[in-house]
């Protein structure tokens, strides 16, 4: 605890315990089940964002910090999000009443943090800008409209965004798009050097790196940790 102490600024899984609410997204069974779906037949996502609602205020009054993942949701393409991009297929307006329901309940029962993959997410993209091309569109975890204008500002969340564990992150970049904190792949002295560079070439703003580390500063006080 001291030495977390002495790096306000600084948390990673050795002094925290993590517990991802991954019913935000779905279960292999429920991913299974999707693609066997006939027309006019509906998984109750809503059910499922329930249930893992009701999951994370038990945890955090025993003081774990809650994350939920994999936003904007993922399991739609079946290939694995931590290791290359993928995408949501989903209509914005299906997106808001399964995935984005899930979220929302999540995040208005409290959970501290949300974990943003390489997922693309061209129905809410295309809404937000007409006209964008699959070239222009970036996955969320490097997207400043799926991460700070959906997840921040149209959900409300005011906790933490963490960018998965992903080998092949521009890590500036996803601080400017809104990610507060990176899990790092190869080693944190490379994760710093990017970010130094990030800052002195204006990628990482001043205003964003301050945002950043108020929210870290915040999830550290709700776990009583300064």
């Amino acid at each position: 605890m001291e030495r977390l102490m002495q790096k306000p600024f600084y948390l990673n899984d050795e002094d925290i315990l993590w517990v991802g609410d991954t019913l935000a997204d779905m279960t292999e069974d429920e991913k299974v089940a999707l693609l066997l779906l006939t027309p006019g037949h509906t998984w109750p996502f809503r059910s499922i964002g329930r249930t893992s609602a009701s999951m994370v205020k038990p945890l955090l009054s025993e003081g774990y910090a809650v994350r939920v993942t994999h936003f904007p949701g993922d399991e739609v393409d079946e290939r694995e999000s931590h290791l290359i991009v993928h995408m949501n297929t989903l209509s914005y307006e299906k997106w808001e009443t399964t995935f984005g329901a899930g979220y929302r309940a999540c995040i208005d029962a409290g959970a501290h943090a949300v974990s943003v993959s390489p997922i693309l997410f061209p129905a809410y993209l295309e809404e937000l800008n007409p006209g964008i091309t699959e070239e222009d569109m970036l996955p969320a975890t490097m997207s400043y409209d799926v991460t700070t204008l959906l997840l921040k500002e149209r959900f409300a969340f005011n906790g933490v965004v963490v960018a998965v564990n992903v080998a092949n992150i521009n890590i500036p970049r996803a601080i400017a798009a809104g990610c507060d904190m990176i899990e790092v792949v190869g080693g944190a002295e490379n994760a710093k050097i990017c970010v130094k560079k990030g800052i002195a070439d204006g990628t990482i703003t001043p205003e964003r790196l301050r945002d950043a580390l108020v929210r870290v500063l915040g999830l550290k006080a709700a776990l009583g940790l300064q």
